[in-house]
């Protein structure tokens, strides 16, 4: 709205007002032609905010009241209290009413931050849950692989038939047992009175465990059963 001719009572009245709030951090004194939607355009912020910020000299909605030459606040350093003392000023609130009303904001205030905080808590312990189930599955899942690894480790002193592998050699004496490598060239026979174990066994015969079990696939290695087929009268490789 443009400025009419104003009495000269009227404008050394309104710049005596025109003193800005201790909040505001930036201003503008109104110039002739200027309205209040001009100068909220022109500066980038709504109406409703140049109303706000200045109420205390302007009427809610009511732009008859802007005088040139008059500084006028466009940003203050607490929005929220703005708004709140706007709010309280415009709408007449005052004694018991205003109490009430400000008792309300802070118990708006004190249930929204107990509310935050406890589905913080909630979600922070459901993330933690969540996590710890995922990490235990992962760390299980690893373990699990570590262990099975391990145990294929621990079978790799027991050789398996190759493709080239027969029964038994053509070499092989006739109690000789079956899958034994076609690269043996000494066999020994199992006697109960000169060996008990795997380990007797092949130490008796100038070789290791495990070049026993890799010659003799069929004999049961490193692991649970460990040797527990190696029988009597039956002839082994011990050297290939």
């Amino acid at each position: 709205m443009k400025f009419t001719a104003i009495v000269s009572t009227l404008a050394l009245a309104a710049t005596a007002s025109a003193a800005t709030r201790d909040d505001c951090i930036k201003t503008i004194v109104a110039k002739e032609g200027d309205s209040c939607r001009s100068i909220a355009n022109n500066n980038k912020i709504s109406i409703q905010s140049f109303y706000r910020m200045n109420f205390d000299q302007l009427s809610e909605g009511d732009c008859a009241s802007l005088v040139k030459d008059v500084e006028y606040c466009l940003s203050n350093s607490d929005a929220a209290l703005d708004k709140r003392n706007w709010f309280y000023n415009t709408k007449g609130l005052s004694g018991p009413k205003l109490a009430l009303a400000k008792a309300k904001v802070a118990a708006q205030k004190k249930t929204t931050k107990k509310t935050t905080k406890k589905t913080t808590k909630k979600t922070t312990k459901k993330t933690t849950k969540k996590t710890t189930k995922k990490t235990t599955k992962k760390t299980t899942k690893k373990t699990t692989k570590k262990t099975t690894a391990k145990t294929t480790d621990t079978k790799k002193g027991q050789s398996k038939p190759g493709d080239t592998w027969s029964s038994t050699p053509k070499n092989a004496p006739s109690n000789a047992v079956k899958h034994i490598t076609p690269a043996c060239t000494k066999y020994a026979t199992v006697t109960p009175a000169k060996y008990s174990a795997c380990e007797d066994f092949a130490s008796k015969n100038g070789i290791t465990q495990a070049q026993l079990f890799s010659w003799n696939a069929g004999l049961h290695g490193f692991g649970k059963h460990e040797c527990d087929n190696l029988d009597d009268g039956k002839a082994y490789c011990v050297k290939a």
